[in-house]
């Protein structure tokens, strides 16, 4: 029998605990009974969390060589709509199944979100970052925001900084903050510049040019690396389609059609 155990937080009415308490019933669908437990110190075949500030809990899991899978806020489209999971890692260091069909699941589910690819804009837009998010916890985010204002210095566009809106009051010397809506922004700007945050999927998405700078991102397949360079399009097919088998509804979590995807990875 499969020993999965998953971490509930405190707050069970919380949209978190709901996602985790809809998996576990994907997973008694096929035959597995999860345990509820506050435990990180003790290794199981799986354990299940949310976000990845368990720090104990998947170091646990790692140093007796088990798996752990984390659930998170969707990529694409309402984020509170959709929930990621993916193992042994936070979005793109974690392992997620491979596309398991030619796009169909992309096209009914996701296609609305993409638009045409197109060159223009005014300005070059860099993204904010939640405070303390654990996809930052390796860097110095405000010495990296210096660095791409830096960056650009030279370019004749001017750098505008969005930060993000759990980071109210957040600025950037020597680029103008702007504000509004976020889509808004991303269809004025020429290119957008991000660490590693989800809005890097929004642009590639919107049809801007992008560049991120670290491999946690999951737009890194699909946008530009160096800071100074202006980025170009990339073919985003093989990408959007795979992306589109990273995410689930909740009726997707409890039926179990989830977990039929995610045990393709263990």
């Amino acid at each position: 029998m499969m020993d999965v155990r998953v971490l509930v937080p405190r707050n069970r009415e919380s949209h978190t605990a709901h996602r985790l308490f809809d998996f576990m019933e994907g997973l008694r669908r096929h035959g597995i009974t999860p345990t509820e437990t506050t435990d990180q110190t003790t290794a199981c075949d799986l354990f299940v969390m949310w976000n990845h500030r368990a720090v104990r809990s998947h170091a646990t899991q790692r140093a007796a060589g088990k798996p752990y899978l984390v659930l998170e806020m969707g990529y694409v489209g309402d984020r509170f709509v959709h929930t990621a999971a993916g193992f042994n890692g936070l979005n793109g260091r974690a392992t997620f199944p491979a596309c398991l069909d030619s796009g169909e699941r992309w096209d009914r589910l996701f296609a609305q979100h993409e638009r045409e690819q197109f060159d223009g804009g005014d300005f070059i837009l860099l993204m904010g970052q939640v405070p303390g998010d654990a996809s930052i916890a390796h860097v110095d985010i405000n010495e990296w925001y210096r660095q791409v204002v830096d960056a650009y210095a030279d370019s004749d566009l001017p750098v505008r900084f969005r930060a993000h809106p759990k980071a109210d009051g957040a600025r950037v010397t020597g680029a103008e903050l702007i504000g509004g809506d976020l889509a808004d922004a991303v269809k004025s700007a020429a290119f957008v510049v991000t660490f590693n945050s989800n809005s890097g999927v929004d642009a590639v998405l919107a049809g801007r040019p992008a560049i991120t700078f670290d491999r946690g991102a999951m737009a890194w397949p699909v946008t530009d690396h160096r800071l100074g360079e202006i980025p170009v399009h990339h073919d985003r097919t093989a990408w959007r389609n795979r992306l589109a088998w990273c995410q689930w509804t909740s009726a997707e979590l409890a039926d179990g059609s989830a977990w039929e995807a995610l045990k393709t990875c263990l």
